[in-house]
């Protein structure tokens, strides 16, 4: 799941000035489907709520910043509870709450929230990242690519972004071909776009260059060089200490 704050997932980067690389590169999370018992579903007239994208408001920006705080120490249950304020949420609310609840493994309702997100900004990047995210948390690599593929950029660093989480996807489907057109224009722009081509350099054995490329990537962006692009490179086979 993503928050675009250097590595806090779900986040508007307009929030807290942050880079791209962070919570949503979690590019095979493979573990299996878990729902919680008794689910409730979103009604029509809920998601009817989110309506056109709007301003946040005050409160709702320091509901936010307070939800990080609780997420980045793990607790996700004070998180939602924060979250779960007001009659209307805002999309970026309701892509925090689906970062939360993907957390607790409740992911059916996790997705409904990025649904009930575009249900208000149907440009919302995060939004519709995260759902491919959850295609990957269930190692469905086809779909996800469906998910990404289908993404937007709104910015050359989403673009990146979006890149590397192809190219990570291609490898694991022994597609090497496809892998390399996703590499970004050298030198890339962003953390993510160098992680693209560590995982590339990884892929061809060679260690010396993809350590070094890692390297430039962490002095070049060390806000964006955060711990879950490191997982997503740990859980791509790609040595990052």
């Amino acid at each position: 799941m993503r928050i675009p704050k250097s590595s806090r997932r779900h986040w508007p980067r307009e929030l807290f000035l942050s880079p791209v690389v962070g919570f949503g590169l979690l590019a095979s999370v493979l573990i299996p489907g878990i729902e919680p018992e008794g689910a409730i579903p979103i009604s029509a007239s809920a998601r009817s709520a989110a309506t056109d994208p709007r301003p946040l408001l005050p409160e709702e920006t320091e509901a936010l910043q307070k939800a990080c705080a609780e997420f980045e120490r793990g607790n996700y249950t004070d998180c939602l509870k924060i979250l779960e304020t007001g009659s209307a949420p805002h999309p970026e609310i309701l892509n925090m709450r689906g970062a939360v609840l993907s957390e607790l493994g409740r992911k059916k309702e996790a997705a409904a929230m990025f649904e009930w997100a575009l249900d208000g900004d149907p440009a919302h990047f995060w939004a519709r990242y995260n759902l491919a995210e959850l295609a990957l948390m269930d190692g469905n690599l086809a779909l996800a690519r469906k998910h990404f593929v289908g993404i937007t950029p709104q910015d050359p660093a989403q673009k990146e972004l979006l890149a590397l989480k192809l190219l990570l996807i291609d490898l694991r489907s022994d597609d090497e071909a496809s892998a390399r057109r996703q590499l970004p224009e050298w030198p890339p722009i962003s953390a993510a776009g160098y992680a693209a081509y560590a995982a590339m350099s990884h892929h061809e054995g060679n260690e010396p260059q993809c350590a070094a490329i890692l390297a430039e990537a962490r002095r070049l962006h060390p806000d964006e060089w955060g711990i879950f692009l490191k997982k997503t490179l740990k859980e791509s086979g790609v040595p990052v200490d």
